[in-house]
């Protein structure tokens, strides 16, 4: 597979993509397959090395973690045995904090970690439906964008200013 990786600290030219072993999940971790992964400052201090306290966690002298990257989104491609709140299939997001390896096409997360991968909106596109981080099955309607209108006659704040929302109105935060 390939990733951005770094093994020096510097500037953005220290970071080349090539090609690393792809990950293989143990009993209790998913393989995802990523599809988007952010780009932060936390990646940038890393990248660099900075400030110098923080080399505590990232390495000393080299980075501790070749293949930078975070926060994720993406689709599971296999489970370890022992996995039963995901399947393979599922669309994920998560963090993968704080440790780094989102910057890569594939990752493995373990499936009770708070910091592995939670189902999300099930391709609401398809007509799936939505879902909490702990898998439960929210009512229609819920969590979807539209979902988001102010009940009628309800006061909200809006840039200092009160508002009366009307009800087809969407409200934005």
């Amino acid at each position: 597979m390939k990733a951005a990786v770094y093994r020096r600290y510097g500037s953005p030219d220290v970071v080349s993509v090539d090609e690393v072993p792809t990950p293989v999940p143990r009993d209790d971790e998913v393989l995802v397959r990523i599809h988007a992964a952010t780009l932060g400052v936390v990646d940038s201090l890393a990248r660099r090395g900075a400030p110098f306290y923080a080399r505590s966690h990232f390495g000393l002298t080299r980075p501790r973690f070749a293949v930078l990257g975070s926060d994720f989104a993406g689709q599971i491609e296999a489970a370890g045995p022992a996995v039963t709140r995901l399947a393979v299939g599922d669309q994920v997001f998560g963090a993968m904090a704080p440790r780094f390896g989102a910057h890569a096409e594939y990752a493995c997360l373990s499936e009770q970690s708070r910091a592995g991968a939670q189902t999300g909106q099930r391709d609401l596109r398809r007509g799936g439906r939505a879902r909490r981080h702990d898998g439960t099955v929210l009512p229609p309607g819920q969590g979807e964008p539209s979902a988001r209108a102010d009940p009628p006659g309800q006061r909200r704040v809006r840039r200092g200013r009160h508002r009366r929302s009307s009800p087809g109105m969407l409200g934005r935060s």
